[in-house]
């Protein structure tokens, strides 16, 4: 890193010690913490978590539908004229009409039980319609967890990978640095020119503006994985990311026809497009009932209190309602219409996420296969490195080989090592993406 990088990181880490809750240097965070503090910050899987509580409430209130509803019904009358208190009765006709109650001003109150009998199957339908968005949502929440563990996955892997470039490219430089020392006193002898002095100069000067941009990349990823972990309102933390092990990132891959049938299995935002059609679909009855008779059963505990002649009375009655719509102007057509279109809507929607996961699956197995090309490009690197390093190293313990020579092959071999750290941290995000794709195992 070049001493500008350092002096810049050497002020965040004062300004850190004096600043409240600024950075925190050295703290340790594994992936599987990582990926919990995220998946329990994140403000969408919060707003997913608060629409699957309402639907299941939408459930619950539709299903207690079945059961009617108590009504307390009160009030105050005045009329023009004085009227009956209540309804006639055998009892009140045997003192004769003049005997009978009647008052101008009277308080009444009812107490009401309205149970539904027959909903042309409205209420049926819209039970199961509440069920589908319900676990439309459940499905969404749990693909967005799904989601949010690659994205901090894929985040944490890329700041491990700059930082294992930063400590290989620093090593090159340091190498470099040495190498300078000696071209310098190779000069001052006539051993050198000088222009092999200004060539390493140069090379130097490219190994500084790559670590300038490592440097800006890894604080665009700590920056990212902050952003993820809910907690990006204060200075950067300096995080210590533990090592994560990439054994079995190799293991073959099972067929692509069998992925894509993986995932048209499991994917939870296929799902969730889904149970959004069936509840659609199923809203299209629940309005179309609207159209049939509907049968209600009341029964009331009726109280009258005249104001005026201080007299009062209760009385009970239960009653069969019959409603059949007859004029609506257009109403309950246009209602259906709606519906239909909606549930049209929501089932192009999953033919529309059907296809999208298909070239998903495609798309991801490519670059699974790119990347694995790629470690075994970089693994064959490594072992060139590796024998130019052997073969330096013999040459100098035999005196025919120089210390620059060595110091180089050892530098690049350093630099190899850590190109197919970062290959195999892009193999096993690889392999998380399609596991991702499929929402299963490999």
């Amino acid at each position: 890193m070049t001493r500008g990088g350092r002096a810049r990181i050497v002020g965040l880490l004062l300004l850190s010690m004096l600043v409240p809750g600024g950075l925190c240097h050295g703290e340790t965070l594994s992936l599987a913490e990582a990926v919990q503090r995220a998946i329990h910050n994140n403000p969408g899987i919060q707003a997913l978590q608060e629409r699957s509580a309402s639907e299941q409430n939408s459930v619950g209130a539709r299903k207690l539908t079945r059961y009617g509803e108590v009504l307390l019904n009160g009030g105050i009358s005045h009329n023009g004229d004085e009227v009956l208190v209540r309804p006639m009765t055998r009892e009140l006709l045997s003192k004769g009409f003049l005997g009978l109650p009647f008052d101008d001003t009277y308080a009444y109150w009812s107490l009401q039980y309205r149970l539904p009998v027959y909903t042309g199957g409205a209420l049926t339908q819209g039970i199961s319609s509440a069920r589908s968005g319900r676990d439309a949502r459940e499905n969404e929440l749990a693909y967005a967890v799904t989601r949010v563990t690659y994205q901090v996955a894929e985040a944490y892997l890329g700041v491990l990978s700059v930082q294992e470039q930063v400590r290989a490219w620093e090593d090159y430089r340091d190498a470099l640095c040495s190498l300078q020392g000696h071209i310098r006193l190779g000069v001052e002898r006539g051993k050198f020119a000088e222009v092999d002095l200004l060539k390493v100069a140069f090379e130097i000067k490219d190994v500084d503006l790559k670590l300038e941009g490592l440097e800006r990349e890894h604080v665009t990823g700590l920056a990212d994985l902050e952003a993820l972990l809910g907690e990006a309102e204060g200075p950067l933390k300096a995080y210590e990311l533990e090592p994560v092990e990439t054994t079995g990132i190799n293991a073959p891959l099972p067929e692509t026809a069998i992925l894509v049938k993986t995932a048209l299995q499991n994917r939870h935002d296929l799902r969730a497009v889904r149970r959004d059609a069936e509840a659609q679909a199923r809203k299209v009855k629940v309005v179309r009932a609207d159209r049939f008779p509907r049968v209600d059963l009341n029964a009331r505990l009726n109280g009258a209190d005249g104001l005026n002649i201080d007299y009062n009375d209760q009385y009970w009655s239960v009653s069969a309602n019959v409603s059949v719509p007859l004029l609506d102007f257009g109403r309950r057509r246009n209602e259906v219409q709606r519906a239909l279109h909606a549930a049209s809507a929501a089932q192009r929607r999953v033919t529309e996420l059907d296809a999208e996961v298909r070239r998903q699956v495609f798309s991801a197995v490519a670059s699974f296969r790119m990347v694995e090309q790629a470690v075994q490009t970089r693994a064959a690197a490594l072992s060139l490195a590796r024998e130019v390093k052997r073969i330096e190293k013999l040459k100098y313990d035999s005196g025919s080989g120089t210390i620059d020579d060595l110091l180089r092959a050892e530098a690049r071999a350093r630099l190899s090592e850590a190109e197919l750290v970062k290959a195999r941290y892009d193999l096993l995000l690889a392999r998380k993406n399609l596991r991702k794709t499929i929402e299963g195992e490999l």
